[in-house]
């Protein structure tokens, strides 16, 4: 623990002496511009190593800046010089108070005070994803290969969604036609009735040979008394002519007209036909398409709830600082309250807790402590107190209690 904090001439301190409480809250205030800030800045510019010094430490008029820690075991000290051609530069040392020897200061200084920790107030004014990632970073949560493959599969669900909807929608345009109707030749169909036709119009041809032989017959009978002469030829060609005329009238009354009518109306209907063969096969093929989406996208939704699932055991089984606070899928809760219904202070305690857990045995900055009243400055102090953790608080004005003052860069007296 810190047990001692000075500086001369660091930034806007002339010089300054603190001896903060072993645990608990120690406040430093003061009006702005007076020092309190760099007050806190001295134990970064110690312990936290050249990255977190400031760019210009010397205050304004001054040749050197000087800033000391001491624990119950150690000094350290920081010293800042002007450089040659411009800047600054330091150089810190480390001293055991028992003489012992360090292996590495640093590592040492680390323990003081880790630049990782969130200022402990700073927690209750941030918005519910940044506090539950801040949580979630506290329970080593980390879902980025989870929420990348959840994100894939999710915008692969939705395409096919996209696809289910587009698919659905061309079904629905689609006529309803059976689902034994085939396409049909209309070229088969022209020929067929060119066969049949040909047909009749020899059994009409022959329908007129019949009908020329009786004409015959009847002009050779009616002609008979004026060809007495040839009568014996004549009836010879009477009873040929009858006997052909009565094989041909057999032939005649066997014969059977082929339907012209059916082949006629199924080329009238062919293109109906045909336009509903497709729109069969075309809608097969839509419900097919349709089947393989939905399929699809069942799988994603399973692969989905696959990842949640992994996510969710993983947040349940996570711990936490502080008893009966849990991180949900979109943010946080205390005892079942989503964070962004939880009053200040159970904020605060959350804040505190986190800021303690990330820094067991380290010395907490809490820069921000103007916005606690009387009543958070004392569960600040209660925690710390009771986590072993010192805690250095600002604020800005005077405090009833408050143990350091801040005016023109110094310790106000009094």
């Amino acid at each position: 623990m810190i047990t001692k904090l000075q500086g001369e001439n660091f930034k806007r301190i002339k010089a300054v002496c603190i001896h903060p409480k072993t645990t608990g809250a120690t406040i430093i205030g003061g009006r702005n511009g007076q020092g309190k800030s760099s007050s806190l800045d001295i134990i970064q510019a110690v312990v936290g190593g050249k990255k977190h010094c400031p760019t210009k430490a010397i205050r304004d008029g001054e040749r050197k800046s000087i800033t000391l820690i001491e624990t119950d075991k150690l000094k350290a000290v920081r010293v800042f010089t002007p450089q040659r051609g411009g800047g600054e530069k330091s150089a810190v040392t480390v001293e055991s108070l028992d003489g012992a020897s360090f292996g590495s200061p640093q590592e040492l200084l680390n323990e003081l005070w880790s630049p990782l920790t969130i200022d402990p107030l700073s927690f209750a004014r941030k918005p519910v994803k940044e506090q539950a990632e801040i949580l979630r970073a506290y329970a080593g949560l980390d879902f980025t290969k989870e929420d990348a493959a959840r994100k894939a599969a999710y915008d692969k669900r939705t395409e096919a969604g996209r696809e289910i909807k587009r698919l659905e929608g061309a079904l629905a345009k689609l006529p309803v036609a059976p689902e034994d109707a085939v396409e049909v030749s209309v070229s088969e169909l022209a020929s067929e009735l060119d066969r049949r036709q040909r047909i009749n119009a020899d059994h009409d041809e022959r329908r007129r040979g019949l009908s020329n032989l009786r004409t015959a017959a009847e002009a050779q009978i009616k002609s008979a008394d004026d060809l007495r002469k040839r009568l014996a030829a004549a009836e010879l060609a009477v009873e040929k002519i009858r006997a052909d005329g009565k094989a041909l009238a057999a032939e005649v009354a066997g014969l059977r007209d082929e339907d012209l009518g059916e082949v006629r109306a199924q080329i009238a209907n062919a293109e109906e036909t045909n336009k509903a063969a497709r729109a069969t096969t075309a809608r097969r093929q839509l419900e097919a398409e349709l089947g393989a989406q939905a399929d699809a996208s069942a799988t994603l939704s399973a692969k989905i709830d696959q990842i949640d699932g992994v996510k969710s055991s993983a947040i349940a089984a996570a711990k936490y600082p502080l008893l009966g606070l849990s991180v949900t899928e979109d943010g946080w809760a205390l005892d079942g309250i989503p964070g962004e219904q939880v009053c200040q202070s159970g904020q605060l305690k959350i804040s505190i807790a986190i800021a303690i857990a990330l820094n067991p045995g380290r010395v907490i900055l809490a820069r921000e402590g103007s916005f606690l009243d009387d009543e958070g400055l004392r569960l600040l102090d209660e925690m710390c107190t009771a986590a072993g953790v010192q805690a250095l608080v600002e604020v800005v004005g005077k405090r009833e209690g408050m143990m350091v003052v801040i005016e023109d860069g110094e310790v106000a007296d009094g």
